[in-house]
């Protein structure tokens, strides 16, 4: 039995260190969902306003989500790949990302309603799309891949996490409050506005870190069938 273990502060120093020459480049697979935030406050049509978000929710952001991971894998293990290569990449696998989108709505949603099985749930299948794009597993197999994956290390995970989001999302989004709390009222849309833009500044910073912590449970995987 493997005994590596996976430090999370470790990981949130390597992430800040890895996305330096490839933040910039990340951005643009963000771009669109920005884009997105923008439009949708002027949407009169409450039909067209719901087809715009059903479309974000189940192509445009799996679909980035996928290239900006491809992206960041491709870089962070030397082999290199350009924008239009992740997007080709993350295209093949439109299906998949989609149809892993349904089938975690499917599942989560109704274990979100007793809150802690949710919460379980989230992180045994927190690696599903990573499976898809960097493994190449269907979307079904990367179900099991992240749940294989995740066995074991659900303490280590959540608390990766944890840290990320305290280190980073929650300082943002705090900002993000007090800009809104001071000139929110005199400009409508701008909740909406500063969510979608903190989402798009940090897009990279999380793809990375996750990237990142994929490849520890996958090497740590691999430690354990050696053992």
């Amino acid at each position: 039995m493997s005994k590596s273990t996976i430090s999370a502060r470790r990981l949130l120093i390597d992430a800040f260190t890895y996305a330096k020459p490839v933040y910039f480049p990340m951005l643009a697979f963000f771009a669109p969902t920005l884009l997105i935030t923008l439009i949708l406050p002027t949407i009169a049509s409450p039909s067209a306003s719901f087809l715009m978000q059903l479309i974000d929710v189940i192509l445009v952001t799996p679909f980035i989500t996928g290239a900006s991971i491809f992206y960041a894998h491709q870089n962070l293990t030397h082999r290199g790949a350009t924008v239009p290569e992740s997007l080709q990449a993350a295209a093949e696998k439109t299906f998949q990302l989609s149809l892993l989108i349904v089938l975690l709505f499917v599942f989560l949603i109704p274990a979100f309603l007793l809150i802690v099985p949710g919460i379980y749930l989230s992180i045994r299948w927190s690696f599903v799309f990573y499976a898809v794009m960097i493994e190449g597993y269907s979307a079904s197999d990367a179900l099991s891949r992240s749940w294989k994956l995740t066995e074991g290390h659900w303490w280590l995970i959540f608390r990766a996490a944890l840290l990320f989001t305290l280190a980073l999302i929650i300082p943002v989004f705090l900002l993000a409050l007090i800009i809104f709390a001071i000139i929110g009222s005199e400009l409508p849309g701008l909740f909406e506005f500063i969510g979608g833009f903190v989402g798009f500044l940090i897009g990279p910073l999380v793809s990375i870190y996750y990237v990142l912590l994929f490849m520890s449970l996958v090497n740590m995987a691999m430690g354990d069938d050696e053992g």
